[in-house]
């Protein structure tokens, strides 16, 4: 920028009054001018990204929405199987804590396999100077069975959460391509999204999934088997 502090004339060792008149003029008519610049740079460089975005056809749309009704088919149906799940693990539960033996304090306690420790309902062992394990009845649930049901109960519980993220998340991805002016790379990038962060409980129920050479056997869910998803490739047009 041009350096204007020196380009007016002085009276009496003082500036006139035109002078920084003029002086003030010329400024504001200096940075008027680069603001503009500044905005013409900015506005081409957005016209320059807009010209590369090509705009999704309405067949991709489609396919794209087509495959989301999928998704949230299939997300339902793992919402409604995770519930029966969770119901008939809380009543395996409610079953051992009804049998497990009760200290004055109200805990349940269990003594482990080998009859060499105890823990409470919540994990924590309680020592010999509360309850030996040989005060414990053997015909009472023992420790390794609740731990087991404890922890496929907290496991569809995370899975819940999973499920319930995963449905919000299609919601959003339907509101992005609400006005039907979304572009193919991010109708892609949105594809690519859904398929990575959907749970396999949902994965497992889309068409195209692939299912394992082996399977990987699991406690909590035993339905769920590890697998790759590939989703329908949606052709242009």
């Amino acid at each position: 920028m041009k350096d204007l502090t020196n380009d007016f004339s002085v009276v009496d060792g003082r500036d006139s009054y035109w002078a920084r008149q003029s002086r003030l003029f010329k400024l504001q008519k200096v940075r008027a001018e680069e603001r503009e610049r500044i905005e013409e740079k900015a506005e081409a460089g957005i016209s320059a990204m807009m010209a590369t975005a090509v705009v999704a056809t309405e067949l991709q749309i489609k396919a794209f929405e087509s495959t989301l009704d999928q998704y949230e088919t299939a997300t339902v149906e793992a919402l409604i199987a995770n519930q029966e799940a969770l119901d008939a693990v809380r009543e395996r539960l409610d079953s051992i804590l009804m049998r497990a033996h009760v200290l004055e304090d109200g805990r349940r306690v269990f003594k482990n396999e080998d009859g060499t420790q105890v823990f409470d309902q919540f994990g924590e062992e309680v020592g010999p100077e509360v309850i030996a394990p040989e005060d414990i009845d053997d015909a009472a649930p023992r420790w390794e069975e609740f731990k087991a049901q404890e922890e496929i109960r907290e496991s569809l519980e995370a899975e819940r959460s999973q499920l319930i993220e995963f449905q919000e998340r299609l919601d959003e991805a339907r509101d992005d391509i609400a006005d039907g002016q979304i572009s193919a790379d991010k109708l892609n990038e949105l594809e690519a999204q859904l398929e990575e962060l959907a749970p396999p409980t949902v994965a497992t129920q889309m068409p195209g999934w692939e299912a394992p050479t082996s399977t990987v056997a699991t406690t909590s869910v035993p339905q769920q088997a590890i697998g790759v998803w590939k989703p329908p490739v949606a052709s242009g047009g």
